[in-house]
């Protein structure tokens, strides 16, 4: 993966390759992941997943939250995003797993501490059923 500010975190497979979803009258805020994209963690080497044909629309990045760490398609929170967004839909993992995840794959994406637990946070305020 080109972008690794810190191996020891984890790794992305490659480039996310997306495609923005045409939304009449609404932003384009929805995207379709064109090829399986994943983040392994390096610690355990768990794989997530986001495989191709997933719908995601960057809700990793609460909209309040934009003007301090960036929107969800720009800035190094995007790859990260991606693979939160599947699992966060998917609800496979518990959900300090899918967060802390997040947190891991902010630091490949170019962040490092604090700004990745900015961006952690409000994922863990959210509920999980």
């Amino acid at each position: 993966m080109p972008i690794t500010a810190d191996p020891t975190a984890g790794v992305f497979s490659d480039t996310p390759k997306i495609d923005f979803i045409d939304t009449p009258n609404a932003p384009n805020r929805k995207v379709r992941v064109i090829d399986d994209f994943t983040f392994t963690e390096a610690a355990n080497g768990t794989v997530w997943e986001a495989p191709s044909g997933s719908l995601v629309d960057g809700a990793s990045i609460p909209r309040v939250l934009w003007s301090l760490v960036g929107s969800p398609f720009t800035g190094d929170y995007v790859y990260g995003s991606i693979v939160h967004d599947v699992a966060c839909d998917t609800r496979t993992r518990p959900w300090r797993d899918t967060h802390y995840m997040f947190y891991l794959a902010c630091l490949p994406g170019g962040r490092h501490p604090p700004r990745p637990r900015q961006a952690h946070v409000p994922g863990r305020a959210q509920f999980w059923p």
